[in-house]
């Protein structure tokens, strides 16, 4: 979980940059920051883990792969970083009060419930 967390913090630092020294270009950067995407990959992980009755059940709560893409072209312009899940969206607004630590606690928890432990 380490690794995959670092390489997300690192393509939001990433887009941001681009995005300051490419603007005044006239380049659009957006980084998107996926959250549950229902796909082929993600429900054979949740099947493998006891989280899914078959490799047809779709994930509830997840955006489908054309609903991110939708999204991303409609907000390219207004980069450099979305949140590509409504639900993500939605819950992050009441994230702001709490501090970093008890934030990350959080996360942590909600991606065990959704992958489950390794």
């Amino acid at each position: 979980m380490v690794a995959y967390c670092a390489t997300k913090a690192f393509d939001m630092v990433f887009a941001e940059a681009l995005w300051c020294e490419l603007k005044p270009k006239g380049v659009d950067v957006l980084g998107l920051i996926l959250g549950e995407t229902d796909t082929p990959a993600l429900r054979r992980l949740r099947y493998e883990r006891g989280l899914a009755r078959s490799l047809d059940e779709p994930v509830k709560g997840a955006e489908t792969p054309q609903d991110v893409v939708n999204d991303a072209i409609a907000h390219l312009e207004k980069g450099p970083i979305r949140l590509a899940n409504k639900t993500m969206r939605w819950g992050l607004r009441f994230l702001y009060p709490f501090s970093r630590n008890f934030v990350v606690g959080l996360m942590s928890k909600a991606s065990e419930k959704i992958m489950g432990k390794d």
